[in-house]
């Protein structure tokens, strides 16, 4: 097995650019992180190459999980999607809530606050669904204002599951 943590980001939408704004914060934090996943490159050829993978995982990754389970799962949303797949959105969204499945009581589950009744994880950032700042771990504002490229909850997802990662490292989050 491998001892990479991995910090594991799907949802209807904003999956890659989530997973691309947690890799952007946890290397300008200083550390080492790769990656990959739903997109190049693969999950395999990142798993080994930094000090935590940050990968993107879609609906047909996750309905055929056994044994997977990230350091930080991160679900950005639930939304409607791949029915022609799945058959129901029942089933679609219970092939994304398989981020979850095999979560030990060491790691995260980041959602938003709307779906929280359906994780069922010890350790729990959720975060608001339309939230008017960003937080930080303590819930203490940190963010008024940010580009208008990026959905606010994306962004919050992103910072908390950052946040978490520094946090498991000891590292300072200010």
């Amino acid at each position: 097995t491998r001892d990479v943590p991995i910090i594991g980001v799907t949802g209807t939408a904003g999956k890659g650019s989530t997973a691309h704004l947690i890799y952007q914060l946890l290397n300008a934090s200083g550390v080492s992180a790769s990656i990959g996943g739903n997109f190049d490159p693969p999950f395999l050829e990142v798993i080994d190459t930094a000090s935590v993978a940050v990968v993107e995982i879609s609906s047909f990754q996750l309905e055929r999980i056994r044994n997977f389970h990230p350091h930080i799962g991160v679900l950005t949303n639930l939304g409607v999607d791949h029915i022609n797949r799945h058959g129901t959105v029942a089933s679609y969204h219970a092939a994304k809530l398989n981020l979850f499945r095999n979560m030990t009581p060491n790691d995260t589950a980041v959602f938003p606050k709307s779906i929280g009744h359906r994780i069922q994880t010890s350790k729990q950032r959720p975060f608001d669904d339309q939230p008017e700042t960003l937080v930080d771990l303590d819930g203490k504002t940190i963010v008024t204002e940010w580009p208008d490229a990026h959905h606010p909850a994306n962004l919050q997802a992103a910072v908390l599951a950052t946040l978490t990662h520094l946090e498991h490292l000891g590292v300072d989050s200010e």
